[in-house]
């Protein structure tokens, strides 16, 4: 009796036990699927905070520009916002099919919270259930979240401090390649990037040694010969990506000339010499705008704080109108050339137009520093982008060039070089050019430390800056 009485409890035991190894499953299976949607999202918010931060190079803080970057990588992800306008809290209960991306510059959430260098970015989606149903659930919204910032020269992570944008062309010659380089050459930026995208020419004497972090070129390469070394292998074929540069800057606009200002024995003549004064018997040579600006043999001349533009009328010798001949001593610092070297002032821009080239001695000793700040942050040479005349930059071993020399008219030709140590007291030095030639014996240092520029580098971020996602 008691068996009859209790044959049907198998039954019901295994019908509850197939209920809850369902369920099990269903679960399982319905997390699983959530935890892959959650794979999805987390993609799409990284990339929406790293676009947006990548937009502080180029907008202030919380600014359209860095929230409509953000919202436009995530959509590119397959995530685009349709609850809200993408700058509320997060929601946390959300219909299914709704999609809910939500930046915030600065964070509201983490450890960088109110820091407006930091990009918050959530991706929110009410995602439906399948097994969960059974059970009453029928949705859950899933959240993903990351943070990115801009740092500038982070360890392992080089910044390009050099490119020439002359496209490749039919000879590898150095005077057709993008970065061409003969004799006994010298170029050490090891904490830095070199991009080219025209060809690599090394094909100089032995003593021919390139070294950097990283080598790009989108041209053909001309390997160097015999014990001439490049490090590390430059990789070719990269894609050409332009002027890194385009539109960073205002283009300077010119006052009317006060004429040229020539510097001889200690003494100015030109009609240019109204903006040039004197402190102990040291000419210096005011920001404004000049034809030309000419210094003679053995002179020493201070640049005060500003801008200088150069029209152009070749008073200084046969097509340069700014020239710095041999054995002059020039700079920018606080005292006229006092404490030399590094004692630079708030920084000198030099914008080359019309058809004005620049020369400069290698037995001259010229120390000149971008400012550090302002419109024209970390810009030291500007050549206007529709002058097409070569620029010379050299200098004995005390001479420097701390800044960006910016002469990216496609057929542009920088000759940059000098001595034994030439420009290794620069703390940074960024050369975005047409061509490059590094002739005769330089021994060239391109340094890259970054943290004298306020406001990330200001125009400069692009470059000398990159964007990774800390959270």
């Amino acid at each position: 009796m008691t068996r009859k009485t209790e044959s049907g409890q198998a039954i019901v035991i295994g019908a509850f036990a197939m209920v809850a190894i369902l369920a099990a499953l269903g679960l399982a299976i319905d997390m699983g699927v959530l935890r892959y949607d959650k794979r999805l999202q987390q993609t799409a918010a990284d990339a929406a905070a790293i676009a947006g931060a990548s937009n502080l190079a180029y907008y202030s803080a919380g600014s359209p520009g860095v929230i409509d970057a953000a919202l436009s990588a995530s959509a590119q992800n397959g995530f685009t916002n349709n609850a809200g306008d993408g700058t509320e809290t997060p929601p946390g209960d959300l219909a299914v099919g709704a999609v809910a991306v939500t930046v915030h510059n600065p964070p509201i959430a983490g450890p960088h919270v109110g820091n407006s260098k930091y990009v918050e970015a959530y991706v929110s989606v009410g995602q439906p259930t399948f097994f969960m149903k059974v059970l009453g659930v029928t949705k859950e919204t899933i959240m993903a979240r990351a943070v990115a910032t801009r740092v500038s020269n982070e360890p392992g992570r080089a910044v390009t401090c050099i490119t020439t944008t002359d496209p490749p062309t039919g000879k590898l010659t150095a005077n057709d390649a993008g970065f061409g380089a003969s004799g006994s050459v010298v170029l050490s930026a090891p904490d830095c990037a070199i991009v080219d995208y025209g060809n690599l020419v090394a094909n100089g004497g032995k003593n021919l040694s390139i070294t950097a972090a990283s080598i790009g070129v989108a041209g053909a390469y001309d390997p160097p010969s015999g014990a001439a070394t490049i490090s590390p292998e430059p990789v070719t074929g990269i894609p050409n990506a332009g002027d890194p540069l385009a539109g960073a800057y205002t283009i300077p606009s010119a006052s009317p000339s006060l004429g040229s200002v020539k510097i001889t024995g200690g003494t100015c003549s030109g009609a240019g010499c109204s903006g040039v004064t004197y402190s102990g018997g040291v000419p210096t040579i005011q920001p404004g705008t000049y034809d030309d600006i000419c210094i003679d043999n053995n002179q020493l001349v201070n640049f005060g704080s500003g801008l200088f533009v150069i029209t152009g009328a070749s008073t200084c010798s046969s097509n340069v109108e700014f020239e710095i001949n041999a054995g002059s001593t020039v700079c920018n610092s606080t005292t006229p050339c006092s404490g030399m070297p590094g004692s630079a002032n708030d920084g000198v821009t030099f914008y080359i137009t019309g058809n004005a080239s620049v020369s400069v001695s290698g037995t001259a000793t010229v120390q000149l520093t971008a400012p550090n700040s302002g419109d024209y942050e970390g810009l030291l040479f500007y050549q206007s982008l529709t002058d097409s005349a070569t620029m010379n930059l050299s200098g004995d071993s005390s001479s420097l060039y701390q800044g960006t020399i910016y002469t990216a008219n496609d057929t542009t030709v920088l000759n940059f070089g000098g001595n034994t140590n030439f420009n290794s007291l620069a703390a940074y030095s960024i050369i975005v050019v047409g061509q490059l030639q590094l002739a005769g014996n330089p021994e060239i240092t391109i340094n890259s430390d970054y943290s004298g520029l306020a406001n990330g580098g200001g125009p400069l971020a692009p470059i000398v800056s990159t964007t990774v996602l800390v959270e």
